[in-house]
């Protein structure tokens, strides 16, 4: 059987290979790295967003359940805050908060899990003259996953303690600039690592899932 954890070591990679295409500099995304950026190049955005899903095996054994049977759509917002080289690549850095509602499964009620992403990376514009103009971005860091407690009526313990875990990811979007003002949208593909365990049969694999955000920012 397809198990969701192979894909979660393939999206891994994928800022890897980002990462490559960065050092070794491809002549498409740098051409324009002698020309000047007129307009400013400090930006903040927000980025309110949602995950449709979270996918993963959420426990080990038989009957274990996945992350999507145990959690429902995640919501949360990001501030993020740009750079720009030129007019093809912009440095990123940025925080959140997201939230996965807890559900229940077997019988057995689940918290929510509540997600603290701090990331870095950067944009690649692609050459194209037009006011929408779409890009590429990679971005890794680490986020705080909270803890999260299973009950059963009235007993309860502790499925997963909080912890801090790897985060990378890759996406595609479009941006239009108006006036100073930047709208934009995205989605990521997004690996976060695995939980840290409590019981044995909490033993999950790292997660996966694809973020969509909207974004509103201002450059100064």
């Amino acid at each position: 059987m397809f198990r969701k954890s192979y894909c979660c070591r393939i999206l891994f990679l994928l800022p890897l290979l980002a990462g490559l295409l960065l050092f070794f500099r491809p002549p498409v995304l740098f051409a324009a790295s002698a020309d000047p950026v007129s307009a400013p190049r400090f930006s903040l955005t927000l980025r309110p967003g949602f995950s449709p899903f979270l996918a993963g095996d959420a426990g080990r054994g038989a009957g274990a359940p996945d992350y999507d049977d145990i959690f429902h759509v995640g919501r949360g917002i990001a501030l993020e805050a740009g750079w720009r080289l030129n007019r093809t690549v912009e440095l990123v850095a940025g925080a959140g908060y997201e939230r996965f509602g807890g559900g229940e499964y077997q019988g057995l009620d689940f918290d929510n899990l509540e997600v603290v992403p701090l990331y870095c990376g950067s944009k690649f514009f692609f050459p194209v003259k037009s006011p929408v103009r779409p890009y590429a971005e990679f971005h890794v860091g680490a986020a705080h996953l909270s803890k999260v407690e299973v009950s059963w009526y009235s007993l309860s313990t502790t499925y997963w303690d909080s912890a801090w875990v790897p985060l990378a990811d890759l996406g595609l979007g479009l941006e239009c600039e108006l006036g100073g003002w930047r709208l934009s949208g995205s989605v990521r593909a997004r690996y976060l690592g695995a939980p840290d365990d409590r019981l044995e049969a909490a033993d999950a694999d790292a997660s996966w899932t694809f973020p969509v955000y909207l974004g509103i920012g201002r450059s100064f």
